[in-house]
């Protein structure tokens, strides 16, 4: 099911529940226009295993509302990359994941924030991780060394933007 105007997205909400839905692509919809988290609430009540929120506005608020709902649910895969997650989001977001189904991510994590994922990673259950383009120093690729041959990582897709391996 794919869907792109927001008054759909707004009444799937009740109609999930009843569906036999497995794939909802939410890819590039506004989903600042959600006034509550009833979107959110319902997923443990789905069959949606997979669900793209690829570049959807997908903010802190929306992003700890998951959170509180991802572990009870059915997701295995995940895209929230090109999303305006803040740290707070984040850290609740990374948390969830440790008591979650899911398996395949896809998260855009800003500068300074890999440290909140990366030493969370060997508590999930994630085998393939896209972390999408980012920009990268010295530290995060230590830290991601370090991390990954304690994860469950079978792939990890990063596209680099820019070098910047500097000394720091």
């Amino acid at each position: 099911l794919t869907l792109r105007r927001h008054e759909s997205i707004q009444s799937l909400a009740t109609y999930l529940p009843k569906s036999k839905i497995k794939v909802l692509d939410l890819s590039q919809s506004n989903f600042a226009f959600l006034k509550n988290n009833s979107f959110t609430q319902v997923l443990p009540d789905t069959l949606i295993e997979n669900i793209d929120l690829y570049w959807c506005c997908f903010n802190d608020r929306a992003a700890c509302d998951l959170a509180r709902t991802l572990p009870a649910s059915n997701i295995t895969n995940l895209n929230l990359i090109r999303n305006d997650i803040g740290r707070e989001g984040l850290e609740k977001l990374v948390k969830a994941l440790s008591s979650s189904r899911v398996e395949v991510l896809g998260l855009s994590v800003e500068n300074g924030r890999l440290d909140v994922l990366l030493p969370e990673l060997p508590k999930t259950k994630i085998r393939e991780l896209d972390l999408g383009r980012k920009p990268w120093d010295y530290a995060e690729a230590e830290l991601l060394a370090e991390v990954l041959p304690k994860t469950r990582l079978q792939t990890i897709r990063i596209r680099f933007v820019e070098h910047r391996f500097l000394e720091g």
